[in-house]
């Protein structure tokens, strides 16, 4: 009892120092600020003065964060508890045995033979993650630096001392996610280097492909010239230019903070791309979808999004919550003439015309008076948004590629744009059957009441 109590006081006080730390960085932090900003101040009375006034402050943080750190040690010890009642033979086996119900969401379409423990691991999913055993203390404070380059002094400073913080407080978890034979077993896969292990395009299927074949299928989509062009060099200089000329403009007018520019400016990448098999359909052919998150122009369609989201409120007819739908189409009551009919739209974000939807997006943008409360005008939005969603850059197998028509699938406004531009279309060009309360669109599948035959919706 008096060493489990021991433990406890000692793991608060570490916990105590880390508080500590923060709050010396937040303290040096405000100095920095006010040597740069305030001359005029005496840094040190102002410091002493924020000390006087957040005792009272820092002690409920500290007790807080206290009561927090028992309330977790108690419902650790009871984990504990009950992991030694259980047997390691026991937990071993029931660890690669469990996943057999769920390896359904395994597919293989390869020519590699995966056994029931390897199908099993995989079966866990992509989103899992393993248990971190070690933390490369060299790799972190590289990298860091290394995104930290055009960063503030102020965020760099900061940045800097909660790595070093996070990097010396950190400790191997006790417990692990994965048994020994499980780690030995992915440890097999990832040595095969035949295959590739992807996700389905639908269904949120776990799909494993020979890797000649993977690349083959993503580059006979890529091989489309009306969609996509191939490039000679990387374009990245040339978009950086493009860039840096944009923000440095806004920033030069007062329109975005320095803090702005530096964070519109700070990601050099170009989007990857990756192909999801489709398994309902035939040969399984490839959606090609743009891994474009902290790429060089993911930072831009960020800010923009934030501007433009409240615009979701205007567009009828999207499946946003699927519970609601079911409800709603099980109270739907139809007529002896009507039928339910779905509708499938071919390749939906690489045929949406994007100077068109950009338009459309402003238009609705000025009717929502947005822009009254904005420093930066119409056409400032309007060449922000082209310049994230025309400027289709990537890469796939050290090649380079530019996506020529369509929004790019991947980056964070091509939903909401997708969306504004459908919504259009229909109420334009689809009055017959575009009926309120009897059309529903998810993405790029439609399901509609009708009371058109089948001849007649293919024909229309």
């Amino acid at each position: 009892m008096h060493k489990l109590r021991n433990n406890t006081l000692q793991h608060q006080q570490k916990q105590l120092k880390i508080i500590m730390i923060e709050i010396k960085t937040q303290e040096s932090i405000i100095a920095c600020y006010l040597q740069n900003a305030t001359s005029n101040i005496q840094v040190q009375n102002a410091i002493n003065w924020m000390n006087k006034y957040d005792g009272k402050f820092k002690n409920e943080l500290i007790k807080n964060r206290s009561k927090k750190i028992e309330n977790l040690q108690e419902e650790q010890e009871k984990q504990e508890k009950q992991q030694q009642q259980i047997p390691n033979d026991t937990k071993e086996h029931n660890s690669l045995t469990a996943g057999k119900a769920n390896i359904d969401n395994v597919v293989n379409i390869s020519k590699a033979k995966l056994n029931e423990k390897q199908l099993a691991v995989l079966s866990k999913g992509l989103e899992f993650v393993p248990t971190q055993n070690s933390i490369n203390a060299i790799t972190t404070i590289t990298n860091c630096e290394t995104s930290l380059n055009s960063t503030p002094q102020i965020i760099k400073k900061a940045a800097i001392s909660e790595i070093t913080a996070f990097i010396n407080t950190w400790k191997k978890p006790k417990n692990n996610n994965m048994t020994k034979e499980e780690i030995k077993v992915l440890n097999e896969i990832k040595s095969m280097n035949q295959i590739v292990i992807i996700q389905a395009d639908k269904g949120r299927k776990i799909v494993i492909m020979d890797k000649l074949e993977y690349i083959d299928k993503v580059e006979e989509k890529l091989n489309d010239q009306e969609v996509y062009e191939k490039l000679m060099k990387d374009p990245t200089d040339e978009l950086k230019t493009k860039l840096s000329t944009v923000i440095t403009k806004l920033h030069q007018q007062e329109k975005i903070n320095t803090a702005q520019k530096y964070q519109l400016t700070g990601i050099d990448d170009l989007p990857t791309i990756r192909g999801q098999p489709k398994l309902h359909k035939a040969n399984h052919p490839m959606r090609i979808v743009t891994c474009s998150r902290d790429t060089i122009l993911s930072p831009i369609s960020r800010f923009v999004f934030q501007i433009i989201k409240e615009l979701r409120s205007t567009i009828t007819g999207t499946v946003i919550n699927t519970s609601k739908f079911v409800e709603e189409i099980s109270e739907k009551s139809i007529s002896k003439n009507e039928r339910f009919a779905s509708l499938d739209i071919c390749d939906l974000y690489a045929n949406i015309p994007v100077q068109k939807a950009v338009d459309i997006t402003m238009e609705k943008l000025v009717q929502s008076k947005k822009l009254e409360n904005l420093k930066l005008t119409k056409t400032d939005i309007k060449n922000l948004l082209l310049l994230s969603l025309k400027n289709n850059y990537f890469k796939f197998n050290n090649k380079f590629y530019k996506q020529k028509y369509g929004l790019p699938m991947g980056n964070t406004l091509s939903p909401l744009i997708a969306d504004i531009y459908m919504d259009h279309y229909s109420k334009e060009h689809l009055q017959q059957i575009n009926t309120p309360s009897k059309l529903w669109r998810y993405v790029d599948d439609i399901l509609i009441i009708t009371t058109m035959e089948e001849e007649q919706l293919k024909q229309y």
